[in-house]
C-alpha cells in the first residue's frame, strides 16, 4: 500500500503528481513542490532528497530543468481518463455499484441502481488495483515453477543424449579393435542404443511440449496484467479483473501441479578383453538401470537360467566350428545364428535364457526388441 501511495503520489504535498519531475536519485516530486523546496532547502545549488537525503545539484533553471517522469504522467492519464456509459450515451461512468459490482454513470443510479450501495471510483480503484497486483505476483511465481519443471525435463533431455553420445562413442573405440567380423555385432549394440534414446525421446518429448504450453500461458496472463497496471483505466481494470481471476485459477492449479520430472535410466558399457578364445567379450555389455516401465534401478536384471528347446540336452551346444551346422540343423536354427560371438535378444521384462552349460541365441522381429545382453559360450569355436 505504501508503496502505491509512493507511486501514485507526490511525498511532499501528499497529492496525486501535477507535472511529474524525476530527480537524480529516481525519486519524483511536483514541479511546483519540488520548486518551494529548492527554495527553502537548497545551500550553493544543492539540496537533500526528501526521501532518500541524497545530495542533488540543482539545474540552472531550477526544477522544471529535471526530467518528466513520462510512466507516472501516463498512468496520471489513464487513472483521470473519462469513459461513457453504454446505456446512455454521454453519461461519464462515475460510480460503483457495490450490490450489482458494476460501473454505472448517474442515470443508471437514478434508475436500475436506485436502491443500490455506491461508491466513489477513486474510492474502489485502489482496492481492484491491489487485487491485479497480487494476481499478478502469484501468476509470477507460477510462471517460476513452471519453468523449473520445464528446464528439469529439458536436463534430462541434454543428459541422455550426451550420454548416448558417449556410449557410441565408446563402442566405436572397442568395435576398432576387433576383426572384421566382430564390426557387425557392433553396430547392433549402437542400434539398440539409439532405437532405445528414440523411443524414450518420444515419450518426454510430449511431456516437454506441454511443460512449454503451460508456461506460455501462464506468461500471457502475466503480460496481460503487466500491461492492464501499466496503461489501463480504472473501469478496463474492474471490468477485467473477473476474467483474469477465473483464467488464473482455471489455469494454475492444473499446470503448476506438474509431474515429478521421470528418473531417466542411462545405460552403461562395460568394454571386454582383447581375446582370441573369446572374441564374443570384445564388445562388451550394455545394462540399463530400468527393471521395467515403472520401476528403476542401477543394473540389469540377472540371467535366468531355464531349459533348453524341446530335443535338447543340458551341456549340449556347438562346440566348434565343424558341429555349427549339424547342431543348427538337429533343432531348427540356421548357421547363421552361430559365430565367434553370440547374443541372447530378447523382450523388455523377459530375462535372458542361458542353458546350463551354452547359449542358445533366439531372434526377435526387430520390434519386440528392448535390450541386448552379450553372452558366449562355454565352448570356444576351434
Amino acid at each position: 500500500m505504501e508503496d502505491l501511495d509512493q507511486r501514485i503520489n507526490c511525498s511532499i504535498c501528499l497529492s496525486n503528481f501535477r507535472k511529474p519531475k524525476i530527480i537524480d536519485c529516481h525519486h519524483t516530486y511536483c514541479e511546483t513542490c519540488l520548486d518551494d523546496y529548492i527554495d527553502k532547502f537548497a545551500v550553493d545549488d544543492k539540496f537533500d532528497c526528501a526521501l532518500c537525503r541524497r545530495t542533488i545539484t540543482v539545474p540552472p533553471n531550477g526544477a522544471k530543468d529535471f526530467p518528466v517522469n513520462f510512466y507516472v504522467e501516463d498512468q496520471e492519464t489513464a487513472n483521470n481518463k473519462e469513459e461513457f456509459c453504454v446505456h446512455h450515451g454521454n453519461e461519464i461512468l462515475n460510480g460503483y455499484c457495490s450490490d450489482c459490482q458494476l460501473v454505472v454513470c448517474r442515470q443508471c443510479k437514478q434508475t436500475e441502481h436506485q436502491t443500490h450501495e455506491f461508491q466513489s471510483l477513486q474510492d474502489i480503484r485502489q482496492p481492484f488495483v491491489l487485487e491485479l497486483q497480487t494476481l499478478k505476483q502469484e501468476l509470477a511465481d507460477n510462471i517460476s515453477q513452471c519453468k523449473s519443471h520445464y528446464d528439469a525435463f529439458n536436463a534430462k533431455i541434454y543428459q541422455k543424449k550426451i550420454s548416448t553420445e558417449q556410449l557410441c562413442a565408446e563402442v566405436d573405440l572397442q568395435v576398432d579393435k576387433i576383426c572384421k567380423t566382430t564390426h557387425t555385432q557392433g553396430e547392433e549394440i549402437k542400434y539398440i542404443l539409439k532405437k532405445t534414446l528414440a523411443e524414450e525421446l518420444m515419450n518426454l518429448d510430449a511431456t516437454l511440449v506441454k511443460a512449454k504450453r503451460n508456461l506460455f500461458s501462464i506468461k500471457s496472463l502475466y503480460t496481460m496484467s503487466s500491461q492492464m497496471l501499466r496503461e489501463a483505466s480504472a473501469v478496463e481494470i474492474i471490468n477485467s479483473i473477473d476474467l483474469i481471476r477465473q483464467e488464473k485459477e482455471e489455469v494454475c492449479p492444473r499446470y503448476v501441479k506438474a509431474p515429478e520430472v521421470p528418473n531417466i535410466p542411462v545405460p552403461e558399457f562395460h568394454p571386454g578383453d582383447i581375446s582370441t578364445e573369446h572374441i564374443s567379450r570384445l564388445i562388451g555389455v550394455l545394462k540399463s538401470t530400468c527393471k521395467d516401465n515403472d520401476e528403476c534401478s542401477s543394473g540389469s536384471e540377472a540371467p535366468t537360467r531355464c531349459s533348453p528347446p524341446q530335443g535338447a540336452q543340458s551341456g549340449q551346444g556347438p562346440k566348434s566350428s565343424k558341429t555349427i551346422n549339424q547342431w543348427s540343423s538337429k533343432y531348427g536354427q540356421s548357421s547363421k545364428r552361430y559365430s565367434r560371438s553370440n547374443y541372447t535378444i530378447h523382450p523388455r521384462r523377459d530375462p535372458t535364457l542361458i542353458w546350463p552349460d551354452d547359449v542358445y541365441s533366439v531372434p526377435l522381429p526387430a520390434q519386440k526388441i528392448r535390450h541386448v545382453v552379450h553372452t558366449y559360450p562355454k565352448y570356444p569355436f576351434q
